[in-house]
Parts: structure tokens; sequence; C-alpha cells
């Protein structure tokens, strides 16, 4: 069998398996292995044909990592609860209070000072629970 060849099902095996799992990675391997392939088909080295796939593997990889990264941070400055209104009606013992916010229950506590029955609004979110500050 010709390196063509065994590039080729090592590829399509490749990219099946991405298929299977979802990562993202295995499709730059994969397109690695394609470019290694055709290396093969125009007759280059062995050796030629296994640096082109570990270059274009890692160059893949790097360029995958670098815009989910840069996907996820941009999906993080979304904050989309902030400054919405709740009504805080009943204060637990500990000072902090269950609120309605968007159909579910959430536990809420002031950013300064004590929780009192009225109106607020969202200053951030800390983990499940609504930071909350006084509405002016």
């Amino acid at each position: 069998m010709s390196d063509t060849i065994l590039w080729l099902i090592g590829a399509f095996a490749v990219l099946g398996a991405e298929m299977l799992i979802g990562t993202v990675y295995l499709i730059a391997v994969s397109a690695a292995l394609f470019c290694a392939a055709l290396c093969g088909y125009l007759d280059f080295s062995l050796t030629v044909q296994c640096s082109v796939a570990a270059i274009v593997t890692c160059l893949g990889a790097m360029g995958t990592y670098f815009l989910r990264t840069k996907r996820k941070s941009a999906a993080e400055d979304v904050r989309l609860d902030e400054g919405n209104n709740v009504i805080v009606e009943k204060i637990n013992k500990d000072g902090s209070a269950y609120v309605n916010y968007r159909g579910a229950k959430w536990l809420a506590r002031a950013e300064k000072g004590d929780l009192e029955c009225g109106f607020y609004i969202i200053a951030k979110i800390d983990g499940n629970t609504l930071v909350l500050t006084e509405k002016n």
C-alpha cells in the first residue's frame, strides 16, 4: 500500500472519531493527515510527510485553542442579569432572602449592609447567589 492511502485511511479514521466524540482538536489532526497524504501523493519523502503532519497538527491545535479561548472570554463578558429588578418580600434569619427571578427562586444577599423588604437591582451574580444593591 502506498503512503498516500495509509495517510488517507488515518485521516478518515480520525475524522470519524471526531464526529463521534465531538472535539474540535481532532479536526486539526485530520487536516494534518490529509496534508501528509497530499505530500505522499506528490512523492515527498516519509520524513517530509511526517514533518508536515506534525507542523499542521501543531498549527491547527494552537489555532483552535486561541479561537475557543477568544469565544469563551466574549461569552463571559455578557452579564445579562446585572441591572435587572427583583423584589425582596421576606428576609431570612441570616440576612439573606429568597427572591423570584427568571421563574425560579434565587438566594440573594445585599452588596452592602442588610436586606430589607423592597425593590432591588442585581449588582452581580456570585455563583448561584444574587448580589443586590438598593434601587435609587
